[in-house]
């Protein structure tokens, strides 16, 4: 960390954002400064994000004044100042969200792209952020005889997960159990990762032998699995030889598994390319939520449960009475929402209020293009009553 940035607390979002995502819903006293922006450096180093954040930050300024900015804006200067923290820099996603507010600053990077986003306001303006809450948490569990490896992957990155006690090889989990046959195992090279990845050479039954052993070692692998993950909800993205990955799904007793995998051998992939290649193969699993509670739209829809405008859904959400809230990604509606429960003239974001109220209540928002939000209208909500 630089020296300019030593002085100046900062946070990242890290990777629970259905929790973590409530911070932003409560922030602290005075204004609140919302930025979103392209952060993947374009050309040589770091210069085109930093520069356009510095950008951002003289607008906030101006909107602020001098005196407020001083105080509120300094851990994002620190950014683009003095000794740049290069390694922020150069570990961006597609985009970048950065909340500031007196003795506050969070930042979330955001791997799609984003509409850059200035505002200023009594509350962080969290509607960009949707798409990650309903894209969440997915595993990747990479399989080779020679090592296991878990990874949780995430709007925050990846991860190993500790996988202490589970065996992370065919030799550790059978041990002296291990047939006298003598199989020896030759690994494709990294350009036939797409097809059969693995040789088997050895005395005896050949293929019957090594699946029986094979079996026995996902089965003690999986065991060990099972209590370990966080959320057995997330799906699971196999990553293996095809006969490894087949004898897995037959031994598991986890429930959400992928149903294409990463085939070829793992060994030759780092994380991140594992995280890279899953995440389309979890995406299923993300999209099935929302395509459901859009048919449960269709169904309540005309016995009272659903609303389609905004004058009516901003007293409910504000009530807690909305469950479930799709908004359009693209519209912008503004306006004031007064005491006397009525929409009047002013410049804050309704579609993002309603968000924010809906998920302060426990409700799940949506955030997708306009032709998926129920009827094709800005806004559309299911009520709990």
């Amino acid at each position: 960390m630089s020296q300019a940035l030593a002085s100046h607390p900062r946070t990242i979002l890290e990777p629970r954002m259905q929790d973590d995502v409530r911070t932003l819903l409560s922030p602290p006293p005075g204004p609140c400064v919302s930025i979103y922006m392209p952060a993947r450096p374009v050309g040589a180093g770091d210069e085109p994000a930093r520069i356009h954040l510095k950008n951002l930050l003289r607008q906030a300024t101006e909107r602020l004044g001098e005196t407020a900015a001083g105080e509120i804006l300094a851990p994002a200067y620190a950014l683009v100042d003095g000794a740049p923290d290069i390694d922020f820099w150069r570990h961006q996603e597609e985009a970048l969200a950065l909340f500031l507010a007196p003795g506050f600053f969070r930042y979330v990077p955001i791997p799609f792209p984003v509409d850059e986003r200035l505002e200023v306001g009594e509350r962080f303006v969290i509607r960009p952020l949707l798409p990650l809450l309903g894209g969440g948490t997915f595993y990747v569990l990479a399989l080779s005889k020679k090592e296991v490896r878990l990874l949780e992957v995430d709007d925050a990155g990846v991860r190993r997960v500790d996988l202490e006690g589970v065996p992370q090889s065919l030799e550790e989990a059978l041990g002296e159990q291990l047939t006298g046959r003598i199989f020896q195992t030759h690994t494709a090279s990294p350009a036939a990762l797409g097809a059969r990845a693995a040789i088997v050479h050895g005395r005896g039954s050949g293929e019957e032998d090594l699946k029986a052993e094979a079996m026995r070692f996902l089965q003690r692998v999986d065991a060990g699995l099972v209590p370990r993950l966080r959320d057995r909800k997330a799906p699971l993205v196999l990553a293996g030889v095809e006969y490894l990955q087949v004898i897995y799904r037959e031994v598991s007793h986890l429930p959400a598994i992928a149903a294409e995998g990463i085939t070829g051998s793992p060994e030759y992939l780092k994380d991140e390319e594992l995280a890279q290649r899953g995440r389309p193969l979890a995406e299923p699993f993300f999209t099935e939520d929302r395509r459901r509670d859009a048919e449960r739209f269709e169904h309540l829809e005309g016995m009272g449960r659903t609303l389609l405008h905004i004058t009516e859904v901003l007293p409910a959400a504000r009530e807690g009475r909305v469950s479930v809230l799709f908004v359009s990604a693209e519209a912008d509606l503004r306006g004031r929402f007064g005491e006397d429960g009525r929409i009047h003239p002013g410049s804050e974001d309704l579609l993002d209020l309603a968000a924010a109220w809906t998920l302060d209540h426990g409700g799940t928002a949506y955030a997708v293009p306009r032709n998926e939000v129920p009827e094709g209208a800005d806004v559309a909500a299911i009520l709990r009553y």
